[in-house]
């Protein structure tokens, strides 16, 4: 066999490899990639699930407020969290690819719709006849709490099946992320081994071949030493195509590793998570003022959240607190911010809110999350709080100060309760609540602690919320020339002097 064909058939059997090579680690990175894809879709679809499940809680709590108290407002609530539950239905839908789960999904919206056909829509039509106690009686011996709890079954089964298939998915995408890395380990040793093959055909094929023609030559007429000279242009041609192959080659294996190394991105892509609740000046009642500011610490997605709200005269101040940072912790802190909200609305003792909102929440337990709620009438200035863990707020004047301590453990703490405290907020006083990242920062052994705060406080008293945050957060700032390697988050009310 001639040299060219001998070259000729090793250069096929070698290329055959390659594209064999590329075809499978194209396979195997498509399987990767659609794993990946459908495990982001099941992980945002346990985040909608959990709104879902919120958004009705939201409703029974707003429809329960409704019948015992006729409030309008409450009526409205509930109409926007079942127009909010529609939507998220529908995006859900749209997550979800298996049959199975869309019986679920179908589940809890036939449930959901029983539950307010059957049970709520005609109450609703005898609240709106005055029939006020009427309604308070067959609602609570009526079919409506079983059929909501119904739902409630229903939403916590969907819950439940999303997280397994999602579960599933992550373990899918992690087997597929790991075949394609073993087979791309697999092709760079079938590329040694082949490389190993054509050094050896090469030297038994040329190296020894033009060393024994060389020989010859040096004892040849000087013809044939013309002839023989510089070898054959075949070889030289081998030579400049093996170069070129060895470089493709090298581009190859480059590209290889950014495949890899996207793929590691997009498995753990989440999306970023951030709420904030804002109330409006001009909502606020006569005489009282309030600022906050959430500031994420650098690169992540804060997981910290905070709350104020106005109904009526009453002011309500939520602040949570997660020890972790990400996607995760701030979908933790948003659903402990909005169970508490439910929570309260269900219950008169800012403790029994945030008792009952830890009970729905059993999966935080171990994420560290913490809260301080506190409800003030802002006609008496009476104020009502319970602390979960928090960092103690602070209550302060122009003089002193006072610490709104702990009342019970960390939120999601299994059998926990919380304390109620009643104090009065006087004219004059602020009330700041805030997360720990305040007070991690160092520089020269100091911290910003309770006394700093304090004092700053004091310093711009008379000024209004807005200059109090921008103040604290400068000052804070001025101790972590790094940056902030926690979030903060900062909420501040004030009751003005009488003029």
């Amino acid at each position: 066999m001639s040299l060219r064909r001998r070259f000729t058939l090793l250069c096929a059997v070698f290329l055959g490899l390659a594209v064999a090579a590329s075809g499978g680690g194209a396979a195997f990175y498509t399987r990767a990639r659609d794993a990946a894809r459908e495990h982001a879709r099941l992980n945002q679809a346990v985040i909608v699930a959990g709104d879902l499940r919120s958004s009705v809680v939201t409703q029974a709590a707003a429809i329960r407020a409704y019948f015992l108290n006729a409030d309008a407002a409450s009526y409205g609530e509930f109409t926007q969290a079942r127009s909010d539950a529609a939507e998220i239905t529908g995006q859900l839908q749209g997550l979800i690819s298996t049959s199975g789960l869309r019986r679920t999904v179908e589940a809890v919206t036939q449930a959901a719709l029983k539950w307010r056909t059957e049970a709520l829509n005609p109450l609703i039509a005898l609240e709106q006849q005055g029939a006020y106690q009427q309604v308070i009686e067959q609602y609570a011996a009526g079919p409506a709490i079983g059929l909501f709890q119904k739902v409630t079954t229903a939403s916590r089964a969907l819950q439940r099946d999303i997280a397994g298939a999602e579960n599933t998915a992550a373990k899918h995408a992690d087997t597929t992320r790991l075949n394609a890395i073993e087979y791309t380990g697999g092709v760079v040793v079938v590329i040694g081994l082949a490389a190993l093959l054509i050094r050896a055909a090469a030297s038994a094929w040329l190296v020894r071949p033009v060393a024994a023609l060389a020989d010859t030559m040096r004892s040849a007429d000087p013809v044939d030493q013309l002839a023989g000279s510089g070898g054959p242009s075949e070889l030289r041609d081998l030579a400049r195509s093996s170069e070129g192959l060895r470089l493709r080659l090298h581009e190859e294996l480059k590209e290889a590793a950014r495949s890899r190394a996207t793929l590691g991105q997009h498995s753990s892509m989440l999306m970023s998570l951030r709420a904030r609740s804002e109330v409006q000046a001009d909502q606020l009642p006569a005489g009282w003022d309030y600022s906050a500011q959430l500031v994420p610490a650098a690169g992540v997605v804060a997981g910290d959240c905070y709350d104020i709200s106005v109904v009526g005269a009453r002011l309500t101040m939520i602040v949570v607190d997660v020890v972790d940072q990400g996607v995760e912790a701030a979908f933790a802190s948003l659903r402990a911010k909005e169970l508490v909200r439910a929570g309260l609305r269900m219950h008169g003792a800012v403790g029994d809110g945030l008792r009952w909102a830890s009970e729905q929440m059993p999966d935080a337990f171990g994420l560290g999350v913490t809260a301080f709620v506190a409800s003030i009438d802002c006609a008496t200035g009476t104020l009502t709080y319970a602390n979960a863990g928090h960092p103690e707020a602070v209550l302060c004047d122009g003089v002193q100060s006072q610490g709104l301590r702990e009342t019970g453990p960390e939120f999601a703490t299994p059998d926990a309760t919380w304390a109620t405290r009643t104090l009065t907020m006087l004219p004059g006083q602020v009330l700041i609540a805030y997360t720990d990242g305040l007070v991690v920062g160092r520089r020269d052994s100091r911290r910003f602690g309770l006394e700093r705060l304090s004092n700053v406080v004091r310093d711009n008293y008379g000024d209004s919320c807005d200059v109090i945050v921008k103040q604290v957060l400068t000052e804070a700032g001025a101790l972590m020339p790094g940056g902030a390697n926690d979030d903060i988050a900062i909420a501040v009310i004030a009751r003005a002097m009488p003029m």
